[in-house]
């Protein structure tokens, strides 16, 4: 026949319940790095005429893993290709840093650092 639990692990399981299911709520949430394969992964920019080839057309774990210098000249290249968003006189260092910035609070790491760039351009211009 069925005995009731003391009170005391009743509160107990309870507990343990509601703390299982709020974890729950949350796994999975955190890394933003994009398995490559997944759907996620891609290497075309919102903006069209971005070559697949260019320094420009890699995703934003390949740009957190290129060192600082680098960014700049993926930076510096993007703001040689598209001179109509980019001020002729922008600063490739305050681009790539904003760039930086960004992948770690506005950008998902599978946006394209194209996309991104563009971004740091107009932020550069203000």
């Amino acid at each position: 026949m069925f005995r009731p639990l003391p009170h005391h692990r009743c509160g107990t399981l309870v507990a343990s319940l509601a703390l299982a299911s709020f974890l729950a709520l949350f796994a999975g949430c955190g890394d933003d790095t994009v398995e490559a394969g997944s759907a996620a992964d891609t290497t075309v920019a919102s903006i069209p005429s971005v070559p697949t080839d260019a320094p420009f057309a890699i995703d934003g774990n390949a740009w957190l893993k290129a060192s600082s210098e680098e960014r700049v000249k993926i930076a510096a290249a993007y703001i040689r290709f598209d001179e109509h968003r980019c001020a002729a006189d922008a600063d490739p260092t305050a681009v790539a840093e904003y760039a930086s910035a960004a992948y770690d609070i506005d950008f998902p790491l599978y946006i394209v650092a194209a996309d991104v760039l563009a971004e740091g351009c107009d932020a550069d211009r203000q």
